[in-house]
């Protein structure tokens, strides 16, 4: 079994470190990357003053852009609520609100672009 990283690995990786540089340049506390639970996977796990915000990463060809909106169906929604409420229970976080992110990096051979949608759901 090969140790290295697939390429979409390794691309989301990427997109998930330049998504979280990005949030704490618009003053927002990183929390938690890549949080795991039975029900799910939260890419970022952030906080903007007294809301936490829980963030979905995804990285797409500029080809692939006309399919943005579908790309985080309502049940990845429900999925990631779900794995909040875990992450929220184990680490006792105090917020008055919650909202999801989705943050969209469409790359080409040259640059990116990053497209951040608040409060998605």
């Amino acid at each position: 079994m090969s140790t290295t990283p697939s390429p979409n690995l390794a691309q989301g990786k990427w997109a998930e470190q330049i998504a979280s540089a990005y949030l704490a340049q618009q003053g927002m506390t990183i929390l938690a990357t890549n949080y795991r639970s039975l029900s799910g996977e939260i890419d970022i796990i952030a906080k903007e003053n007294d809301i936490l915000v829980l963030v979905e990463v995804k990285n797409r060809k500029a080809t692939q852009k006309d399919w943005l909106p579908d790309a985080v169906p309502p049940r990845k929604i429900k999925r990631i609520l779900k794995t909040a409420e875990k992450y929220i229970e184990e680490n006792k976080v105090i917020f008055k609100e919650m909202r999801v992110d989705v943050i969209w990096l469409i790359r080409n051979k040259t640059s990116y672009q990053l497209i951040h949608h608040r409060d998605f759901a």
